[in-house]
């Protein structure tokens, strides 16, 4: 999985995170600390069921040791936007997984049309 963060000028405290390949590992700490999540974007195109995107407060990687904030559900072979008007804060930061399984902390592996299948997934921070 690769995870790219881009930021912008000093002067713009939005940042890009994308995962051209999001999985069940926690992504921890994306934002290096406190950030606010202004959207999400979901590339579900290669998933064969729903997928879905969580994102908790904290840092610790560890699925249920840190408050899961957003839970967004992604139809198989679809692309889902999501926005947050005035943002969701996360003060502890934010670290995020796929996930095919509906409970909340499921950390089961997302589920995908092929076996190199890929859930895309960006988020913008503020």
């Amino acid at each position: 999985m690769t995870l790219f963060v881009t930021e912008f000028d000093r002067s713009v405290k939005n940042r890009v995170i994308h995962s051209d390949d999001c999985t069940a590992t926690v992504n921890k700490n994306v934002a290096g600390g406190p950030c606010t999540l202004m959207s999400i974007v979901i590339d579900n195109i290669e998933g064969d069921t729903t997928n879905y995107v969580r994102c908790s407060n904290g840092s610790s990687g560890t699925v249920g040791s840190d408050d899961i904030r957003v839970n967004v559900p992604c139809a198989g072979v679809n692309k889902e936007v999501v926005e947050f008007p005035g943002g969701i804060p996360f003060n502890r930061g934010l670290s995020f997984w796929c996930s095919s399984g509906a409970s909340i902390t499921s950390t089961s592996a997302p589920s995908t049309t092929a076996s190199d299948g890929k859930i895309k997934v960006t988020l913008v921070l503020g």
